[in-house]
């Protein structure tokens, strides 16, 4: 749809909208003025570069997987001084940390923009790379980025003349849109943001923004969840012992429900939400609306807030739990164990306790799911993890890598920062193929030899091969 018919058409939807929902069921009317507009914007509707891990929790909806798999316990290459932010995985192999860009194969820097102070990034499907970055004391500038060149496409102050502001996450979502968080670094001002910004031009869409008294305590909001009508689910912390998890309309950020089970002393949400494919919301919280036992992990109805089930984690959960394809919900605790539980009751299945010691920023790392049916996860203790998602059983370890939130690409290799440091490790892949004969016609066989970098694992390794089927 040329632009200016789709603007056209996404003002005509938006007044609409505001007419209706004065009138009818505001829930309803906002569910149906968003699939309206996402259906006009279809061909715009924002997609994550197809690298196994565009962004820090793997996709839009957070649940941590990846399509990689079968990585080694290998280190394939060092960035010395690569950066201090867990890498994210563009197009064309190039891995980032913060505004660096390395070539995935080989570690070599490909370019760096000389600017402090950035957040996690996240690519687009065209290989842009959004991110905050600049200020004196925090993050001030949101900034789009040629993936492959470094150079700057458009940036927005997000400060003007407006107080010291620390920027958060950047995520994306349709339209296709750019989302920024942020709070203040003044300790007399208690307030955060989640802000739209068009990911095309920079131009602010809109701000969900809720003010406090100063001396509130902590506030801020979590990076977002992305449904698949284009709900953003956020956690929302709003001071000593409360918080909110909200479900914002896309078109304008306006809340469609908020819950907090407990109300007065309760849920405080502690990692960015999770999300599953029936909607239901994964939360985990600090806060409890029990006093003696306030660390819980919340699911929620997606579409009007309910609790679903709710479960103690005992220790606190700091991380965002990660999501299976059959349903298994991963979480790592800061009592250094790896739990696995149904995602459908929370009722458990398995825990893995980490036998490292010496623990830096415990718990504060997410699982990665491979498509191998193994979990990489790190606990603090400056060790990768390779653990069976089925038995807990643990595959393969190694050290000397923090690797907080790894990142693993669509080709199994798997990124981590170590303390200012990229380590990228290698993974099972095809180094040649030999057919003979070459050219199969009409129904004719040909066999070959599959050569690998590595011995294939226990079960073999499936190698998918394509045909040329013209005449």
């Amino acid at each position: 749809m040329p632009e200016a018919s789709y603007m056209d058409s996404r003002s005509a939807v938006m007044s609409t909208y505001r007419s209706l929902r004065s009138r009818l069921n505001p829930s309803l009317v906002t569910r149906v003025a968003t699939l309206l507009l996402l259906a006009l914007s279809a061909r715009s509707f924002a997609q994550l570069a197809p690298s196994g891990w565009p962004k820090t929790y793997g996709d839009l909806q957070n649940t941590g997987r990846s399509p990689g798999g079968n990585t080694l316990p290998t280190k394939l290459w060092v960035a010395i001084g690569g950066g201090n932010l867990p890498p994210v995985i563009g197009l064309n192999g190039l891995v980032y940390s913060g505004l660096r860009a390395y070539d995935g194969s080989t570690g070599k820097l490909i370019w760096s923009q000389p600017l402090q102070n950035s957040v996690y990034p996240v690519i687009g499907n065209d290989g842009t790379l959004y991110t905050s970055f600049g200020g004196s004391y925090g993050s001030q500038y949101l900034g789009a980025f040629d993936g492959e060149t470094g150079q700057q496409k458009w940036v927005y102050d997000t400060i003007g003349t407006g107080t010291v502001r620390l920027n958060e996450t950047v995520s994306m979502g349709p339209g296709p849109t750019v989302y920024l968080t942020g709070r203040p670094l003044a300790s007399n001002e208690a307030w955060s943001s989640l802000d739209a910004f068009d990911a095309a031009t920079g131009a602010k869409k809109w701000s969900f923004r809720r003010q406090f008294s100063p001396g509130a305590g902590i506030v801020s909001v979590t990076d977002p969840a992305v449904g698949n009508d284009g709900t953003l689910y956020v956690g929302q912390i709003e001071g000593t012992h409360t918080g909110y998890v909200y479900a914002l309309n896309p078109l304008d950020g306006t809340p469609i429900w908020k819950t907090n089970p407990a109300e007065t002393f309760g849920l405080q949400p502690s990692a960015p939400p999770c999300l599953g494919p029936d909607g239901t919301v994964y939360v985990p919280s600090v806060e409890g609306p029990d006093s003696t036992d306030n660390k819980q992990l919340y699911a929620f109805n997606g579409e009007t807030g309910a609790v679903k089930w709710v479960v103690s984690t005992g220790q606190a959960v700091v991380s965002t739990p990660a999501l299976s394809k059959d349903g298994t919900l991963f979480y790592v605790s800061t009592d250094h164990h790896l739990y696995a539980v149904d995602s459908k009751d929370g009722s458990p299945k398995w825990s893995f306790a980490c036998p490292g010691t010496n623990f830096f920023n415990a718990g504060r790392s997410s699982p990665c799911l491979g498509s191998d049916g193994l979990i990489y996860a790190s606990f603090g203790d400056s060790s990768i993890y390779a653990i069976n998602a089925i038995t807990g059983s643990l595959v393969w370890s190694i050290d000397s890598i923090n690797g907080s939130n790894p990142a693993l690409g669509i080709d199994g290799r798997l990124y981590a920062q170590n303390f200012g440091d990229v380590v990228a490790l290698e993974s099972i892949h095809v180094i040649s193929i030999k057919m003979s004969p070459v050219t199969v016609l009409g129904g004719t066989s040909s066999t070959g030899t599959v050569t690998l970098n590595f011995p294939a694992p226990a079960g073999g390794l499936q190698v998918g091969l394509s045909s040329d089927t013209k005449v």
